[in-house]
């Protein structure tokens, strides 16, 4: 979706209470807007950080369980276990939210996984690039 898109799917009473402030706009396009930090490796110890040792071992516990069951788990638990499970990329996001609730709580999948994301703010510039055009239209 592009920032125009996003702008314009505000709220409508969001977008008349900001009028032609790009710089509301932008903060209230910024509210909650993520993005994804590719690299961000996990292994067994950010489990563990992330959840706590109890939580994290039954989690743990498993998904070497699934691994057994279901060997298309077998290489993505075996990266978590040498600490390379990059939790910072969507397919990987995806495969982990699979694992919900059979593993781990949607809370407990928010909390492991809150590493791999970061805001992501968006500028006046760049809302003002994209709601006036190159004639002085309103875009948005």
């Amino acid at each position: 979706m592009s920032l125009l898109e996003e702008i314009r799917a505000l709220p409508a009473d969001v977008l008349a209470a900001c009028g032609q402030d790009t710089q509301k706009i932008a903060k209230a396009v910024s509210e909650g807007r993520t993005a994804l930090i590719p690299g961000t490796l996990m292994g067994e110890g950010l489990v563990w950080a992330q959840l706590g040792f109890e939580a994290g071992s039954v989690v743990l516990d498993k998904f070497e369980a699934l691994a057994d069951q279901a060997p298309i788990f077998v290489r993505p638990l075996r990266q978590l276990q040498a600490g390379r499970l990059d939790i910072g990329i969507a397919e990987t996001r995806r495969a982990i939210g699979a694992l919900v609730p059979s593993i781990m709580t949607a809370e407990q999948y928010e909390t492991l996984l809150a590493p791999g994301i970061r805001s992501a703010p968006v500028s006046e510039l760049d809302v003002r690039d994209v709601a006036w055009s190159r004639d002085g239209k309103w875009m948005i």
